[in-house]
């Protein structure tokens, strides 16, 4: 939703065809594909986390690690919308 926003913004903003439009298009690709990888290279590394925890001690470092891979899984599942949101908004909205 803050995707289309700010795109809609930018196409009040600046009204000049050509160069301008396909210039802010992709620096806000780039933009939220830079998040999506952020969210993505979080969630690898919390998800070898939790496995490097849960195969020291077990019972209260079980619940760590569980928890970690929990706060993984919703970074990766956080990543895949944000990508198939940004890939419906590009069908929409064609510059």
């Amino acid at each position: 939703m803050l995707y289309n926003i700010f795109r809609i913004i930018i196409m009040i903003k600046y009204k000049e065809q050509g160069g301008m439009k396909k210039r802010l298009n992709q620096i806000i690709d780039k933009k939220i594909n830079h998040f999506i990888w952020i969210l993505v290279g979080n969630g690898f590394f919390l998800l070898i986390l939790g496995i490097l925890i849960v195969w020291t001690d077990f019972m209260l470092r079980l619940l760590m690690g569980l928890m970690t891979i929990a706060i993984a899984y919703v970074l990766f599942y956080g990543a895949y919308k944000l990508f198939t949101v940004k890939k419906y908004l590009d069908k929409i909205i064609k510059f």
